[in-house]
C-alpha cells in the first residue's frame, strides 16, 4: 500500500508538474500570441495606406521628370551658346576676311602712291625741279667720322636744269626713257657727296 501511496503522491507531484508545465506552456503561448499581436500592428502601422504608395510613386515620378527637364534646359543653354559662339566666330572671320582684303588694297594704293617715277612727275608737276650741284649745301659737323666710300659710279649723262613745269616734266620723261630720272639725279648727288670728301 505504501508503494501505491507512494506512486500516488508520485503521481500527484508529475500531475502538478505536468499542470505547472502545462501552465507555463500557456503563458508562453499567451506572450508569444501577445508579441505576434504586437508585430502585426507593427507591420500594420508600417504597411501603407494605398493612398499613401501613389503619393509616394507621384513624388518620385515628379522628381525624375523635373530632374529631366533641368538636364534638357542645360542640354539647350549649352547647344545655343555653341550656335551663337559658331555664329559670332563666323562673323568675325568674315570681317577678318575684309580687313586683311582692305589692308592688302591700301598697302597696293600705298606702294603705288610711293613708286619713284610717280612721285618725280608729282614734284615736277608742283613746280619742283632737280637741285643742280651748286644750289646743293652741305651743314659741316665738327669731329664727324668721314669713312671712305665706294667708287661713284660713272655718269654718262647729264641732267639738264628745265626752266618751266611742262620743261620739267618733258625732261623727266624722256629721262626716264633712257636710264631714270632718279638713277641719274641719285648717281650725281652720290658723286656731288663722296667724290667732295675725297678730295678733302
Amino acid at each position: 500500500m505504501q508503494q501505491i501511496l507512494r506512486r500516488k503522491s508520485m503521481l500527484g507531484q508529475v500531475r502538478e508538474h505536468v499542470s505547472g508545465l502545462v501552465e507555463g506552456l500557456k503563458d508562453e503561448i499567451d506572450t508569444m500570441q501577445m508579441d505576434i499581436l504586437q508585430s502585426n500592428q507593427v507591420l500594420r502601422a508600417f504597411r501603407q495606406a494605398p493612398w499613401r504608395i501613389q503619393t509616394q510613386t507621384l513624388a518620385w515620378l515628379s522628381i525624375l521628370i523635373l530632374g529631366t527637364l533641368v538636364v534638357g534646359g542645360l542640354y539647350l543653354a549649352v547647344a545655343s551658346r555653341a550656335g551663337n559662339a559658331g555664329r559670332d566666330l563666323q562673323a568675325y572671320e568674315t570681317a577678318k576676311t575684309e580687313l586683311v582684303r582692305e589692308n592688302d588694297r591700301l598697302r597696293a594704293q600705298l606702294a603705288d602712291l610711293r613708286n619713284m617715277d610717280r612721285m618725280a612727275a608729282r614734284a615736277l608737276g608742283m613746280g619742283f625741279v632737280p637741285a643742280t650741284p651748286e644750289q646743293v649745301h652741305y651743314i659741316e659737323v665738327a669731329n664727324y667720322p668721314q669713312e671712305p666710300g665706294p667708287e661713284p659710279l660713272p655718269v654718262t649723262v647729264s641732267v639738264p636744269v628745265p626752266e618751266t613745269a611742262d620743261e620739267a616734266a618733258a625732261a623727266a620723261m624722256s629721262a626716264r626713257a633712257d636710264q631714270g630720272w632718279l638713277t641719274q639725279s641719285l648717281t650725281g648727288l652720290y658723286e656731288t657727296v663722296f667724290g667732295a670728301g675725297k678730295g678733302e
